[in-house]
């Protein structure tokens, strides 16, 4: 199942343990294929009416990652995209926090195939992955 968690560059904390209070004063970074992160993540942690200092929307999820981390602001990220960026610490996922959006993907491919070692070397590659998330600041 599809996951999110809220990450930013570690910039944007100065240092300091982060805070739910802290995202008032912070831009909430969004992809207009993603606009139900935002409220899910933001009812799963107490804050459903969540006023940040400004939102910026864009028309795909990596133009959001990079500006997360060019330090723009924050964003609810799909753990498998950034996991790299997480590992080097280029972004934080500062709080605990993991959501779960209902969605899912299939790998499907046709059944006279399905046995085909490349085809099952791969399937076996994406069923054993997982993600890393990394929740301690990096100072």
């Amino acid at each position: 199942e599809e996951k999110g968690i809220l990450v930013g560059a570690p910039s944007l904390w100065k240092g300091r343990r982060p805070q739910l209070s802290d995202l008032k004063g912070k831009t909430l970074l969004s992809s207009a294929n993603r606009l139900e992160d935002w409220s899910l993540w933001c009812a799963a942690v107490g804050q459903p009416h969540l006023q940040p200092a400004g939102k910026i929307q864009f028309g795909f999820s990596l133009l959001m990652y990079q500006a997360a981390l060019e330090g723009l602001g924050v964003c609810i990220a799909q753990p498998e995209f950034i996991e790299d960026e997480l590992a080097s610490g280029r972004l934080v996922a500062p709080f605990a926090n993991v959501v779960t959006t209902g969605k899912r993907y299939y790998l499907v491919c046709p059944s006279r195939i399905r046995n085909d070692p490349a085809i099952s070397q791969f399937f076996a590659w994406v069923s054993n992955r997982s993600v890393q998330i990394n929740t301690e600041m990096q100072h």
